[in-house]
């Protein structure tokens, strides 16, 4: 127990990265941000968050319109590994008929 939430959250197994509708990437998993842990992300898409690279949900206002689909997961749209990758992206699931 984590005091007066409940159980501590543990890590999900596999890193998750969800993009929503007209809102940033909410990222799960076992994440190192600016070697900063955390187990939960909001990350901005809309360029407007004072608190970049979080959401700050200025997006709000911003008038940013995406319908967070995501490419289908082929070779040609895997990115190159680095060195510098913190962030395995092992699950991405596609939002169909949002």
């Amino acid at each position: 127990m984590n005091g007066t939430m409940g159980p501590a959250e543990t890590a999900p197994t596999t890193n998750l990265i969800v993009p929503t509708v007209n809102g940033p990437l909410h990222v799960r998993g076992d994440i190192r941000l600016s070697n900063a842990p955390a187990m939960r992300l909001a990350l901005c898409r809309c360029g407007a968050s004072a608190n970049k690279p979080y959401c700050d949900n200025t997006h709000l206002k911003s008038g940013f319109a995406d319908a967070g689909q995501v490419a289908e997961n082929t070779a040609e749209h895997q990115p190159a590994p680095t060195p510098t990758t913190q962030i395995n992206l092992a699950t991405i699931p596609a939002r169909r008929g949002v």
